[in-house]
């Protein structure tokens, strides 16, 4: 007797031509649905596919993201970069290392790329550009911003660079570029004093999402170590 196939809840139930007609969310939701499947579990699914089902779904993503960049408004695409921040943190969480061989590894670029083409299109001044500043710089910026928030202080932690770079062992000129995105995104401050340059974060940072921005921050500092 055959074992039923496995049923999966919401959106990762439709079929692929329902899926691209959905909402961002449900496609969002429906990927992250197939990606988490590790392999025993996709082979028992409705899903055994060639390419994999997290592939087309992924697939479909990326078209999703273009497409809004060219038609969504611009509070819709903040909506769905946000979105997308989120579903990158909790991707990354739940990825065993067993999982990144294909079609794992295919499926978690896609899911990058829509994430990255969103946030590119987004200006830095908006908290979801705040995300695509963070995650810029080969993990440099991320770095920064943590050095800062983990630095002592009663009211404002804030860091110089010759502390930053006896931390890190980066060097400023290393972190020129960094800091000026940061500071542009208004994610850190920048306050001279006499012939030294105190950072500490800035009213973006302060204002919206920080323990989410921080989160990010960190995972993308540590994965970039």
């Amino acid at each position: 007797m055959s074992e039923t196939p496995k049923q999966l809840p919401g959106p990762a139930q439709r079929d692929l031509l329902g899926l691209a007609m959905s909402p961002y969310p449900d496609i969002v939701e429906a990927f992250e649905e197939a990606y988490s499947l590790s392999p025993e579990e996709r082979e028992q699914s409705d899903y055994r596919s060639v390419p994999p089902r997290m592939i087309q779904v992924g697939n479909i993503l990326v078209a999703a993201s273009v497409q809004l960049i060219r038609s969504g408004t611009r509070e819709q695409l903040g909506e769905a970069a946000g979105i997308m921040s989120r579903s990158i943190l909790r991707v990354h969480r739940r990825d065993p290392e067993d999982n990144l061989g294909n079609p794992y590894k295919e499926a978690k670029r896609q899911h990058s790329a829509a994430a990255v083409t969103l946030t590119a299109a987004i200006a830095a001044s908006s908290p979801e550009g705040g995300y695509s500043v963070v995650r810029s710089h080969n993990g440099l910026a991320a770095k920064i911003l943590c050095a800062i928030a983990d630095a002592p202080g009663e009211l404002h932690s804030c860091i110089t660079l010759h502390t930053f770079e006896e931390k890190t062992g980066i060097s400023p000129d290393s972190a020129h570029g960094a800091l000026g995105d940061l500071e542009c995104a208004s994610l850190i401050e920048c306050i001279p004093d006499g012939g030294t340059a105190y950072y500490l974060l800035g009213p973006a940072a302060r204002s919206y999402g920080n323990p989410e921005l921080l989160v990010l921050a960190r995972h993308y500092a540590v994965e970039a170590a």
